[in-house]
């Protein structure tokens, strides 16, 4: 977690809120405001300022008039249309069917008979013309017709079978069209008509098995003469029932008209729902009548009403939004006046707002808005208290702007405190999960009693609260894989990255090892001694360990040229003052190309750029005085910047002690008054030479940080003990 100061100075130039300088950071306070203003913007325009099914009523709601519930589109037309497909499907009878048919047939069978009759024919001949009349027998049917003995006879009994089934009427087995046959028929004949069952409406399928009988009774002992006669009357079979189309969808239309749509009568005075009642879909249905009815009865007053509310929503939210802004304007004053470090803090918020007007909109309820997102990336990045203040501007502005509740407000707060305050500093990834875990279930505890108490049903306490836990248990993770968008545009860096960045096998700490060895042991015991300072301090621990593993890195290039790494003859006896100074100064040049070209974040290459400060390089000083006593010491100075956070001063502290005790005797390092004397000089003189002068470190802290590092680099210089391999152990 990057340690940011708790107060900075302001120049006048800084001293007003409502400043043009800051007109960036004024309209994200504005966008913040209005991400949060949407869903009351939607209540008012587009949906109803209603309560939810399944919501718990706050108060009894009492109809101020009286009212009709119409019933739900969805439902009407599903009850519409049942009615409609109850009514029966009308079959017209057409008597002219059957008078052409039974015409038809006499005519067929008078010219039959003559061509039976007539004696003077040919069998061949005959055969061929009562073929061209009877195309739809068989040359078998023509034999067999050609034989019968009374022809008169045989057509009286087809001609009275075919008019007594056309009397009745009957229709077609297969439905005409996409209509389809119903349990019951109406059948209309003339002026008069009856419905009844499909079952006792004749099919032409039906009419043939009704035929088929009647034919066998006349022709008991000639099957053949029975089954011509099915044959010869089936030719004539053409439905006289027709389904007549336009009287069935008039009488559907007719039967539609008479469904009752509306649901409920509501009377004045009726309680809707009482208090601490749970809406249910038929309370909502009352609810959302009664507002449209006052809508409508209200021309004037209810637009004026709901104006003025969604507007006082607006300028509540404003308020919120501004103050917030500053107070980290007062109090926070340098991620105020940088516009990226401002977005990676109120960006989250505004996150969460769009997101709550989605779920607004879908219909999902608060305790399932990612609040905990922000949590996490306001957690990782700024310190405790700005990151309290953050959550608790984002669960106000949910309540106000999304129609949250105090139970999630409770539960929103308990799982945030615990989480912020479990721990000052990640050091590890695993304990962050652990923490995350405990406060959501800490969280869901709150909301499972609040709701108790509030007499909630049980169903909706267990939906309530895994609508929550999966929120407070996934957004930390989509939090971390968000988390290094958030880095890379603000030029800030989390623990979590800083965690990552500590690992010694990692790409350029496993390098700095390989190629500057004396350096690389450098730089983790500076880092480690860096880490220990700053828990005494209150600084960030993991920041200063990595600051220091990093700190030198630039000396990867020409690691020959730092005494850590020489291995044998010293490079600089060939080299000028001057230009063994250039070669010692680049490893700051270095280490910041090299940190950039790594994408390593701007708090460690600040603390590469500033852990020299502007310091002399004494040995090369003196060297270059011996040559020339007019030497200017300014040409022998780092470039700079001086520290200017408490990480980076501690990181040059460490570095000097550290290198200073190494070069030491084993006499000085024994000697705990020894070394103490000599750290507290080096000190004192990078206090004098100004080195200090932009950094926020003071001097109680500075005796702080000898009392602790000092321990550490004797027991890590101690003598070693002297073993005489020559003698058995």
């Amino acid at each position: 977690m990057s340690r940011l100061g708790e107060k900075a100075e302001k120049s006048e130039s800084d001293s007003r809120f409502l400043s043009r300088k800051y007109i960036k950071q004024l309209a994200l306070a504005a966008v913040l405001s209005v991400s949060f203003f949407i869903p009351s913007v939607i209540s008012t325009v587009w949906k109803s300022p209603l309560p939810r099914v399944g919501e718990i009523a706050q108060k009894d709601i009492i109809s101020p008039i009286s009212f009709k519930v119409p019933k739900d589109e969805d439902s009407l037309k599903a009850e519409i249309e049942a009615v409609k497909r109850s009514v029966p499907i009308v079959l017209a009878y057409n008597d002219k069917i059957a008078d052409s048919v039974l015409a038809e047939f006499a005519k067929r069978w008078e010219d039959t008979k003559k061509i039976i009759r007539d004696r003077r024919k040919p069998l061949k001949v005959k055969r061929k013309e009562l073929r061209k009349i009877w195309e739809g027998l068989s040359k078998s049917d023509i034999d067999q017709m050609l034989l019968i003995s009374n022809p008169d006879d045989f057509g009286r009994i087809v001609t009275s079978e075919l008019r007594r089934e056309y009397h009745d009427g009957f229709m077609a087995a297969i439905p005409e069209k996409e209509e389809e046959y119903s349990n019951a028929f109406t059948i209309l004949r003339g002026k008069r008509s009856k419905t009844v069952p499909a079952s006792m409406v004749p099919t032409d399928s039906s009419v043939v098995a009704e035929l088929k009988k009647s034919f066998a009774e006349h022709y008991p002992k000639k099957p053949k003469l029975a089954e011509l006669s099915l044959k010869v009357a089936k030719l004539f079979l053409v439905p006289n029932l027709i389904v007549d189309t336009l009287e069935t969808e008039k009488r559907r239309e007719e039967a539609a008209k008479k469904v009752v749509r509306v649901k409920y009568e509501v009377s004045k005075g009726e309680k809707i729902v009482g208090k601490h009642e749970k809406i249910d879909e038929e309370a909502y249905l009352k609810l959302k009548a009664l507002y449209k009815e006052l809508k409508r009865k209200s021309s004037f007053e209810y637009p004026l009403r709901q104006i003025i509310a969604t507007g006082g929503v607006f300028v509540i939210l404003v308020v919120i939004s501004f103050f917030f802004s500053y107070i980290v304007f007062k109090r926070w004053n340098e991620i105020w006046s940088d516009f990226r470090k401002f977005v990676a803090l109120v960006g989250p918020v505004i996150i969460i707002g769009l997101l709550g007007t989605v779920f607004y909109v879908i219909g999902l309820t608060i305790y399932s808005i990612p609040f905990m997102f922000v949590v996490m990336i306001s957690f990782l990045l700024f310190d405790q208290n700005l990151a309290l203040l953050t959550i608790l501007t984002t669960i106000m502005l949910a309540i106000i702007g999304i129609f949250g509740n105090a139970t999630f407000a409770v539960a929103a707060l308990i799982t945030s405190i615990t989480l912020v305050f479990s721990e000052r500093v990640v050091t590890v990834r695993n304990r962050l999960f652990g923490h995350i875990i405990v406060s959501a279930a800490l969280g869901v505890f709150a909301l499972i009693v609040l709701n108790m108490v509030k007499y909630v049903p049980s169903g909706d306490i267990l939906d309530y609260s895994v609508e929550f836990l999966a929120s407070a248990l996934i957004s930390p993770i989509v939090a971390l894989f968000t988390l290094p968008f958030f880095e890379r545009y603000s030029g800030m860096v989390s623990d979590i990255t800083l965690i990552d960045l500590s690992d010694i096998n990692s790409g350029l700490l496993q390098r700095l090892s390989v190629e500057a060895p004396g350096t690389f042991t450098h730089s983790i015991m500076v880092g480690n001694m860096a880490a220990a300072a700053a828990e005494e301090v209150g600084a960030n621990p993991v920041l200063a360990r990595v600051g220091g593993y990093y700190h030198d890195i630039g000396k990867l290039v020409n690691p020959e040229y730092f005494i850590e790494n020489k291995s044998g003859r010293n490079p600089h006896e060939k080299l000028q003052p001057h230009e063994s100074k250039k070669i010692i100064v680049s490893h700051i040049e270095n280490g910041v190309k090299i940190a950039k070209e790594n994408r390593l974040p701007q708090p460690i290459i600040d603390i590469i750029e500033q852990h020299h400060g502007t310091s002399i390089i004494d040995y090369f000083y003196e060297l270059a005085k011996k040559g020339d006593s007019d030497v200017d010491a300014e040409e022998f100075r780092y470039p700079g910047p001086k520290p200017k956070t408490l990480e980076a001063t501690i990181v040059m502290i460490c570095d000097i002690v550290e290198a200073s005790l190494r070069s030491q005797e084993a006499e000085v390092l024994e000697d705990e008054s020894k070394c103490r004397k000599l750290v507290e000089e080096l000190i004192k003189a990078k206090i004098d030479d100004g080195q200090f002068d932009e950094s926020e470190i003071k001097i109680g802290q500075i005796k702080r940080i000898i009392e602790r590092i000092l321990p550490l680099a004797r027991k890590t210089f101690h003598k070693r003990v002297s073993y005489n391999l020559t003698k058995e152990v």
